[in-house]
């Protein structure tokens, strides 16, 4: 697959060339077309999970995550990425379960901790 010159593992620089100059929707992009020919890619669907989140595509972040989670359920990170998109969505009770689920499986994430202090 080939789009602008860029095949294969050159979508992933590229794309986090886009992430650093914060072009969030182009990194996006770059990580899914990377992802067409890669979906176990978990990493890659967490930076493109992100970038969508960053980009206000809240649905395909979601996906992206989901996605990350089915692959590696018990990755702490994806759980906290997730939760914060939830937060973000407005759907609190999704958003704590997340971060609980994050605390469960690494007891020192301080992030997942501090969002379950802040919400009480």
């Amino acid at each position: 697959m080939r789009l602008f010159g860029i095949k294969g593992g050159h979508f992933v620089r590229e794309a986090d060339r886009a992430c650093e100059a914060q072009l969030w929707a182009q990194a996006a992009d770059l990580y899914v077309k990377y992802l067409d020919d890669n979906p176990s890619d978990v990493a890659i669907l967490v930076k493109a999970g992100n970038c969508l989140k960053e980009a206000r595509q809240y649905k395909q972040a979601a996906e992206c995550y989901r996605n990350a989670l089915r692959l590696q359920p018990k990755n702490s990170d994806t759980h906290l990425q997730y939760g914060h998109l939830m937060k973000l969505m407005g759907r609190q009770s999704e958003a704590i379960e997340s971060y609980k689920r994050a605390v469960e499986i690494d007891p020192n994430n301080r992030d997942a901790l501090s969002e379950l202090k802040a919400a009480g």
